[in-house]
């Protein structure tokens, strides 16, 4: 299958969106890191990225993108309560387990949280430990805190 991928440029960094025909499938900040994908700018991949650039100064708060994403089956259970988190909101690991009806897998969902294709999509970032610790994020700390304080002072 032929993906296409476009980097943006943005204030958490360089933004990588890959798409194919018809779904938004990938998303990553920094370096791009697939060689076999085709560097073209698509009228889906722009408006992803134009609805990415609303949320990035406080205008939008939920995305209207067809996604789509190969995982596991836990995987894709966490990656679908994701969704559901509200904007300006967050739960810890071991709540984002409960809500999956596996309330001792709180590890397991934070990895899920970590394989995320489509972050900021799909708000991996609004979840924290249960200390309120920010904890990790793929694309490092200061990201997440970043996204967290944008959601925190538009949330109105």
């Amino acid at each position: 299958m032929k993906l296409n991928f476009y980097t943006y440029k943005t204030d958490i960094g360089s933004l990588n969106i890959t798409a194919d025909n018809f779904y938004i499938r990938y998303l990553s900040i920094g370096k791009y890191k697939y060689s076999n994908h085709i560097y073209n700018e698509t009228e889906l991949i722009n408006n992803a990225f134009l609805q990415i650039n609303e949320y990035l100064a406080g205008i939008r708060k939920q995305f209207e993108l067809n996604i789509f994403y190969e995982g596991s089956i836990f995987q894709k259970k966490i990656w679908n309560e994701l969704l559901h988190i509200p904007y300006g909101q967050v739960i810890s690991y071991k709540q984002l387990a409960e809500k999956v009806y596996a309330p001792k897998a709180y590890r397991a969902a934070g990895s899920a949280c970590g394989l995320n294709p489509l972050p900021i999509i799909i708000p991996c970032h609004r979840v924290i430990h249960s200390n309120g610790s920010i904890s990790g994020y793929a694309f490092g700390s200061k990201v997440k805190e970043y996204l967290l304080n944008l959601e925190k002072n538009s949330a109105v």
